[in-house]
């Protein structure tokens, strides 16, 4: 979840900006800010599940 709100924050403050959509990609509208940052969060989450099973199946115990 840090890290993917790092990445949200990264992207908010670099490419939105470069293409058109402002600063948090305000220009787009109010909720796209917390959109894309919830995205991020269940991206993380799903690949830190996924990750976390490979490492199991790799490394039985």
């Amino acid at each position: 979840m840090i890290f993917a709100t790092g990445a949200w924050l990264l992207m908010m403050l670099v490419p939105m900006p470069m293409s058109g959509a402002g600063l948090f990609g305000l220009n787009i509208g109010p909720m796209a800010p917390v959109m894309i940052l919830i995205l991020h969060w269940i991206w993380g989450a799903v690949l830190g599940g996924v990750y976390q099973r490979l490492a199991k199946l790799s490394h039985p115990t």
